[in-house]
């Protein structure tokens, strides 16, 4: 099996989602607290999924959520799309929701998870997506549980989802499933569609890089992918800033010309209209005549020519009065494109300015953080070398991580010294029991729950890594003996159990016919096992086939 692998969690259905408005952490810094060093558990799994099959959960919740404000399985996964667009203090968000019946229980995980919503909700590219799921796991594990940071500074159609026992990232898994409101700010509608979606200023806060940091060399990587993108970002927004300032001075030289039209529309205006009031003042005087002289055929013609210029007059006053305000309105829209292209030209240059100015800080940090690495693995290698040359005795112990399941971790020591030479990714090894097989380590180990279940795993005694995971569900309550090269524990199957025999390969050989009581003890006699069968009876089993020799 992948060891990279080996703990990934089972792929529940879900349905996915996508948002109208970018994601945006303009937000305030975190603050110091515990070290954001989350607890993964490492065990058998009854099913094993491809990091493609797991950031795809992520991907089809990005392309569903498309005009609507929820969706995926809320028992599951699922998101909530909280915008308010006539609020316009605080910040809407995403609300990514880890239901309880949701299998992750490794961090990685969930940044695939988050990673694949961001590519096919935002547009980003998988390493750039890569990058971000980390800081945002980090920035929610910062915030786990401060329900008044949230409160501060989201808006309320936010904060009436959140709770303060759910909202954030938890440090340990168990506490994942049912227990988490992932939050992801979203930003100014401007910058939708752009690599700047997301505001890595504030992710990249000092409080979080300090938790980064944390992680030593493993986070240099990160975070030079971080800087790499503040770069990027920084050139984007430097092209659309000169872009905005070319469009802004076209703009006013359209402005211009629209107001010089507007203000030889507005003259001709008013000369129509005082041409109009004119021929409208003679046309009532030569119907006044008219009037008076109602048998003189002249003056009867002479009103009704004057009332016709009028009319003429008053239509063109009125045509051009249409026309100078439509051309009052050009010349004001075109106005407030001069001042549209302006300000967007001085925030992306405040943006650019800052992206690059934060990148160059940054790669500067994470040189001196290298060389700091650099001269600790220098020490450390000069101290391995002193150790080294004093000789070691390794020898491999258990050490109990969880006591009330009696779950341990393998840790190698040096009978010397005792010290502890290495500590292995396994922390679920059951009954404090291994037996060493020649070749390996075999052992009981893993715990139900999620996508976790119980296996014989075979262990390399030198790296302390897992070679083989056996196939067979094993009982929680099982003891775990060993007769030769030959052991035994209580197999588990539809509710059933029965001793099973297996090789040093944890490859299972031989299965009783017997019912077993789940938790009997497994005695090895020279005449075969004695065990307690599911009616309360101790029996003896035949050490090879497993079927009973006295009843």
């Amino acid at each position: 099996m992948n060891r990279k692998l080996f703990a990934l969690l089972c792929i529940l259905s879900v349905v996915g989602f996508a948002a109208a408005l970018e994601v945006d952490q303009k937000e305030i810094a975190p603050g110091a607290g515990d070290t954001v060093n989350f607890i993964n558990y490492s065990g058998p799994h009854d099913t094993v999924s491809t990091a493609a099959e797991i950031s795809g959960i992520g991907a089809a919740l990005g392309r569903s959520l498309r005009g609507s404000t929820q969706a995926g399985d809320p028992a599951r996964y699922s998101v909530i799309h909280a915008v308010d667009s006539a609020v316009k203090t605080g910040f809407d968000a995403d609300i990514f929701i880890i239901g309880a019946g949701a299998g992750v229980d490794h961090i990685d995980n969930i940044r695939r998870v988050i990673a694949g919503y961001l590519s096919a909700a935002y547009g980003y590219t998988d390493k750039d997506a890569a990058t971000l799921a980390t800081y945002v796991t980090v920035y929610n594990a910062v915030y786990r549980g401060k329900m008044a940071t949230f409160t501060e500074r989201y808006k309320p159609a936010v904060t009436a989802n959140l709770t303060a026992d759910k909202v954030g990232l938890a440090l340990s898994y168990e506490q994942w499933p049912g227990k988490t409101q992932i939050v992801i700010p979203l930003s100014d509608p401007r910058l939708a569609g752009t690599i700047s979606a997301i505001d890595t200023t504030s992710l990249t806060d000092k409080g979080v890089v300090d938790k980064m940091k944390e992680d030593g060399s493993a986070a240099i990587d990160t975070r030079k992918d971080m800087a790499d993108l503040k770069e990027r970002e920084g050139d984007a927004a430097q092209a659309r800033a000169e872009q905005s300032q070319e469009a802004a001075a076209q703009a006013r030289t359209d402005a211009a010309t629209k107001q010089a039209d507007a203000a030889v529309a507005d003259k001709a205006a008013t000369q129509a209209a005082k041409d109009a009031s004119q021929a409208k003042t003679a046309a009532a005087a030569a119907q006044a005549k008219a009037d008076a002289n109602p048998t003189d055929a002249q003056a009867q013609s002479q009103a009704q020519a004057a009332q016709a210029k009028a009319d003429a007059s008053q239509k063109q006053a009125d045509a051009a009065a249409t026309d100078a305000a439509a051309k009052k309105a050009d010349a004001a829209q075109a106005s407030e494109a001069v001042a549209q292209n302006e300000a967007s030209a001085k925030a992306d240059q405040t943006l650019a300015d800052t992206k690059q100015s934060e990148a160059k800080a940054e790669r500067k940090d994470i040189a001196q953080d290298v060389q700091k690495d650099l001269n600790a693995q220098d020490a450390a290698a000069s101290e391995a070398a002193r150790t080294a040359s004093a000789g070691a005795s390794p020898s491999v112990a258990l050490r109990v991580v969880d006591e009330t399941d009696f779950l341990s971790e393998l840790v190698l020591v040096n009978l010397n010294d005792g010290s502890t030479l290495k500590t292995s990714t396994l922390n679920a090894v059951r009954n404090r029991t291994f037996f060493d097989t020649g070749s390996g380590l075999i052992a009981i180990a893993g715990k139900k729950g999620g996508g976790g279940a119980i296996r014989l795993v075979v262990i390399d005694p030198n790296t302390l890594e897992v070679l083989a995971q056996g196939k067979d569900s094993i009982a929680p309550q099982s003891a775990f003996a060993e007769n030769g090269n030959d052991y035994y524990a209580v197999v588990e199957s539809s509710g059933s159990y029965a001793i099973g025999r297996f090789d040093r390969n944890a490859e299972l050989k031989a299965k009783s016919p017997v019912a077993i009581h789940p938790a009997t003890a497994i005695v090895v006699t020279d005449k075969g096992l004695l065990v307690q069968s599911a009616s309360g009876a101790i029996v003896l089993l035949r050490a090879s086939d497993l079927t009973q020799i006295t009843r």
